[in-house]
């Protein structure tokens, strides 16, 4: 599997978990997030139908993309992650529904050095 550079992909700055977060669909290696940053996977249905369905540390199968966040996500301590229907939405209290609807992401393209120096 592979894994990019935080430092040079970029990003959609979404809310989930009621937490601003910046989402990329591809794979991130975690030593290039910088610190005070937090790093989870989200896992895609099983049917690939195009619905995220977890927030974890790591994830192995249907990986559906990486979110950054200022804050960190708390996450059960079976490591499982968060699993089911998902709150997000583009802009922070305006809507919910399943991470990953097209209309839940702000169109704003960020890198992550940009959005270092402002809080997504």
């Amino acid at each position: 599997m592979a894994r990019y550079n935080a430092m040079e992909e970029h990003f959609e700055e979404i809310t989930v978990l009621d937490k601003p977060a910046l989402f990329t669909g591809i794979r991130i290696e975690r030593e290039t997030v910088p610190k005070g940053l937090y790093l989870y996977e989200v896992r895609g249905d099983d049917d690939g139908g195009g619905d995220p369905v977890q927030i974890a540390r790591g994830i192995m199968v249907n990986h559906f993309g990486s979110i950054i966040t200022h804050e960190p996500i708390k996450l059960p301590p079976d490591g499982k992650g968060i699993s089911g229907e998902i709150p997000a939405s583009k802009e922070k209290g305006k809507g919910t529904g399943k991470i990953g609807g097209e209309a839940r992401w702000q169109k704003r393209d960020l890198t992550l050095s940009r959005s270092c120096t402002q809080k997504p």
